[in-house]
């Protein structure tokens, strides 16, 4: 599979996963390697409206690098996803 994004580019990723940074704003956390995922709110949230809430799902297997990458092998984690941040998480 080609490499679509650049390490350097998905550094503010790792970050996040490496707790170097964003610690305060991870929601959920799920450390399975293969249906495992951070979520936590996209930067423009200002923390007042709920109604504004937009989440941000990062997935723990670095072979994703976008939406487009997604297919029936990651239904696990799509379900996952779903199941937290729909249905389970309250905010």
């Amino acid at each position: 599979m080609k490499e679509t994004s650049s390490a350097s580019s998905l550094q503010w990723i790792y970050d996040i996963f490496d707790k170097k940074s964003e610690t305060d704003k991870i929601l959920y956390e799920d450390e399975d390697p293969e249906s495992g995922f951070i979520l936590l709110p996209d930067y423009s949230f200002d923390l007042k409206n709920k109604e504004d809430l937009h989440l941000i799902a990062l997935s723990r297997k670095r072979d994703i690098f976008c939406l487009r990458e997604l297919n029936a092998r990651n239904l696990k984690l799509l379900k996952n996803i779903e199941s937290i941040g729909v249905y389970s998480l309250h905010i």
